[in-house]
């Protein structure tokens, strides 16, 4: 039986295409010293959120359900790779993606939801559209490193598909990796 006052691990993420996930997923056997992102899990958070009760988790369900209509699919185009926090200390490496036009506008919408649902300020910091592909265990040595770099440089053009679906996710933290339960999704409009 579950506790109905335990927290809930929140974030807001567009749903990554099938198309995109099956390209990134290629690559998997060429940078096999990580642990590769599973396909199903392969999502880009536009808002992180955290610990949260069940009655907030409802009230931003609520706010989440009444204020994504009208909203525009948005194109993913990849642009690079960056490390997290840093390449010197990685623990992530994330493909970069540049988004649409109707990412803004998007990405303003999700503020409005998080504030009106949970009375959560905009973030100050800017916002980088990626999608983590692999974690680490132990920042990267200079042989990773290299192989990373050549590996990026010869990467193929990747898919340019539009997300579709925009989805507030529970993440629970288990000793076998991150498990993602959909809270509630929207499909974008146009």
């Amino acid at each position: 039986m579950t506790d109905k006052n335990a927290m809930l691990r929140l974030f807001i993420a567009l749903e990554i295409p099938q198309e995109l996930r099956r390209a990134l997923n290629r690559y998997e056997k060429e940078l096999p010293f990580w642990k590769w992102t599973p396909g199903d899990r392969m999502h880009m958070t536009m808002r992180f959120i955290g610990d949260t009760s069940p009655g907030a988790a409802d009230r931003l369900i609520d706010a989440f359900s009444s204020g994504m209509d009208g909203l525009r699919k948005v194109r993913f185009t990849y642009t690079g790779y960056r490390f997290f926090p840093s390449e010197r200390k990685a623990s992530v490496l994330a493909v970069t993606m540049q988004c649409s036009h109707a990412f803004e506008e998007l990405k303003s919408r999700v503020d409005d939801v998080v504030l009106a649902g949970l009375n959560l300020p905009k973030e100050n910091r800017p916002f980088l559209p990626h999608i983590t592909i692999m974690r680490m265990n132990r920042p990267p040595v200079a042989f990773d490193l290299q192989r990373i770099r050549k590996w990026a440089d010869a990467m193929p053009k990747l898919p340019e598909p539009f997300a579709q679906k925009i989805i507030v996710f529970r993440s629970e933290l288990k000793k076998s990796g991150a498990v993602y339960t959909p809270l509630a999704e929207h499909d974008l409009d146009f």
